[in-house]
């Protein structure tokens, strides 16, 4: 929208309320810079202020309260995850290869997801660890030619083509000997959390402990 709003293609832009479109106050305020410089104006329906600076001011404090609400929502929203991992359900993420979930009807309260193995996909798994560790019949192999190995047999994983980064990452998966890790990665400023705060959830193992940490010795 933006890259339109610098080529000139847009007039008006017209949102329900300056929270659907920031999360915070200094993307509000640079938006809002970007409009005014293109000759934009920017509509809430739900928030009408006047445009002179007493308005402008208001809307200032709108988005710093909308950033303030929005946090407290994500803070709540965290806590409730937290808890239903720490309780072995499973929060909604796309399951890694050889998992698929299943609902939990709950006594009270909405139901809950747990993981079980998906029979369909997880001899693809086993044969990943396996051809890993023991090669193949032309010798060993590595993750790239293991990708390529792959590939050459039609496999897929989720619709797409394996490569190097998705191999190693299944070989690392703990979830493949019994373990899912939660709340490892703060999304939001794109790092690991410390290891303290993750979850672990049991879940079943499609591999041995032997065969997987041949593998890591192996990487």
């Amino acid at each position: 929208m933006l890259a339109d709003a610098h080529a000139g293609q847009i007039d008006v832009v017209v949102t329900f309320a300056l929270s659907r479109m920031f999360r915070n106050a200094l993307d509000y305020l640079k938006a809002r810079a970007e409009f005014r410089a293109a000759g934009i104006q920017l509509i809430s329906i739900t928030q009408d202020f006047s445009s002179d600076p007493a308005g402008e001011m208001a809307l200032s404090m709108v988005a710093i309260f909308d950033e303030y609400h929005s946090a407290e929502n994500a803070k709540h929203v965290k806590r409730t995850m937290v808890e239903n991992a720490r309780r072995g359900f499973w929060n909604g993420q796309t399951p890694s290869l050889g998992f698929k979930t299943i609902t939990v009807p709950q006594p009270k309260g909405k139901d809950r997801k747990k993981l079980i193995v998906d029979t369909t996909t997880a001899p693809l798994v086993r044969f990943i660890f396996d051809t890993y560790v023991h090669g193949t019949p032309e010798g060993p192999i590595g993750i790239t030619r293991l990708a390529e190995l792959l590939n050459k047999r039609g496999e897929t994983i989720r619709g797409n083509k394996f490569h190097v980064s998705n191999v190693h990452a299944i070989l690392t998966n703990t979830a493949y000997i019994g373990v899912v890790f939660f709340n490892k990665r703060d999304s939001r400023l794109k790092k690991m959390r410390p290891e303290t705060e993750w979850v672990p959830i049991k879940v079943p193992s499609i591999i041995g402990e032997d065969l997987f940490y041949q593998a890591q010795a192996q990487m």
